[in-house]
């Protein structure tokens, strides 16, 4: 059976002639009795050191006595301050509104070699399952992508169809949220994005784009962003901007 282990006090034992050794410290045979019995040694003093404050004794021996806490210094690591925490201001994304008389969209996102190379986007409509790009899906029942593409000057493009949204969702506010991220390199960052919004028409895949035949053009709008997240894999990108269809705006 394992013993015990105590922590002993040199004046209950009468001990004042022994070799001690605590803090790294040898005191030799001789230590005068009454000194030896002001000093408790135990397994842990060693370890306390550097809480306790050194005061000089006779014959160059040093014992621990504490420093009253009013004397003690803190260390500038373990001072409390008071100064509040900085407040990081997270910038929202546009928003742009949608003409609620539409009934498509074509989204298109652009870059030349200034900007970078391969950029891959990310479509999604808030709240839907699913979102079209590269690694994603090719279309949803309101989302359709025109393909990836990898070249150093080029486009690609997204067809909404906002009429399938109205009906399915009628008097409802629905917001498109638009991403992309350098699947190679950056050199600006910059994305163009064009907005065509239609009335009417057929919508055709023609390569990575769209075409329209028929129909009427509503408006179209143009957007730059600065891009410069760059990963040779699979990840949701930055979000760009928002698209908003409400039907309180009629414009």
């Amino acid at each position: 059976m394992k013993k015990p282990t105590k922590n002993l006090l040199l004046s209950e034992v009468g001990l004042s002639r022994r070799r001690i050794v605590a803090a790294g410290q040898k005191l030799e045979e001789g230590l005068p009795g009454e000194i030896a019995s002001a000093v408790e040694f135990s397994a842990v003093s060693a370890s306390r050191t550097t809480r306790l404050g050194k005061t000089a004794l006779p014959s160059g021996i040093t014992s621990h006595e504490r420093t009253p806490i009013s004397q003690m210094r803190r260390s500038p690591l373990l001072q409390r301050t008071n100064k509040a925490a900085p407040v990081i201001e997270v910038e929202e994304p546009e928003v742009l509104e949608i003409p609620y008389l539409a009934d498509h969209v074509i989204i298109r996102y652009r870059w030349t070699d200034e900007n970078g190379q391969d950029l891959d986007t990310r479509t999604s409509i808030v709240g839907q399952e699913g979102e079209v790009g590269w690694s994603r899906l090719n279309s949803t029942d309101y989302l359709t992508w025109g393909g990836d593409n990898t070249d150093a000057i080029g486009q690609e493009a997204v067809n909404i169809d906002l009429a399938a949204v109205k009906e399915d969702f009628p008097n409802a506010t629905v917001e498109i949220e638009l991403r992309a991220f350098w699947y190679g390199s950056v050199e600006d960052g910059i994305v163009t994005v064009d907005y065509e919004f239609w009335l009417g028409g057929v919508m055709s895949k023609v390569g990575t784009d769209f075409q329209v035949t028929g129909g009427e053009l509503i408006s179209r709008d143009t957007s730059n962003f600065e891009v410069l997240t760059q990963e040779s894999y699979d990840i949701d990108g930055e979000l760009l901007t928002k698209l908003t269809l409400d039907p309180d705006i009629t414009s």
